[in-house]
């Protein structure tokens, strides 16, 4: 009865799904990374990152380092982002993921992002899947050639929805939720536990 719930839920356009899906691409992107489902450590350090203390960089990079998108989320990062936009009074879910390393057609220079479908599914809760596009701050200047953003406001030193797709930057690389099965407001959930890993 609740799956059917949360699925009545996702369909009736409360855009539950979106965070559902991205719990479970976190769920999913533990296993992708070769750690448990609870090792937030390895996803932390799954990107190069400056060094504490560092300040922001302003500079465009157009080189991504080794990015690994598909062990950037985990389970843990899913069940988060579903709490933040599920209706109050809905039990928490536990989710688990599937990850698959892709190509997108969304960053201009393919070789340099890395891109991860993160195929979720809660108990309880809805299944589906995310695509998570890791690029430079310069292919990400380029998302608003496609469309023009909507601003997302306190996420990353910039981020915007570009049609029906969130995304984020912070210094030198940016973020986006590529393709979803969820809702926006869920991607942007997702895009506010991966912007600090950046």
């Amino acid at each position: 009865m609740k799956n059917n719930t949360y699925n009545a839920i996702f369909r009736a356009g409360a855009r539950l799904p979106l965070c559902v899906l991205a719990i479970i691409g976190m769920l999913g992107a533990s296993g992708c990374g070769g750690g448990s489902a609870g090792d937030k450590q390895a996803a932390s350090d799954a990107m190069d990152r400056p060094a504490p203390g560092s300040s922001v960089k302003t500079s465009v990079s157009t080189s991504l380092g080794v990015v690994d998108a598909c062990s950037l989320l985990t389970p843990v990062d899913f069940a988060t982002a579903t709490d933040k936009v599920q209706p109050k009074g809905f039990p928490a879910s536990i989710y688990t993921l599937r990850t698959q390393k892709v190509k997108t057609d969304v960053s201009p220079a393919v070789d340099q992002h890395s891109a991860c479908t993160y195929f979720f599914s809660g108990n309880p809760g809805a299944s589906g899947e995310i695509t998570l596009d890791v690029m430079t701050a310069a292919e990400y200047k380029h998302l608003g050639d496609f469309e023009k953003g909507k601003p997302i406001a306190e996420l990353g030193d910039e981020a915007a929805v570009y049609g029906e797709r969130p995304a984020a930057r912070r210094g030198d690389r940016g973020a986006l939720i590529a393709n979803s099965s969820s809702s926006i407001a869920f991607g942007k959930e997702i895009l506010r536990v991966l912007v600090p890993r950046l």
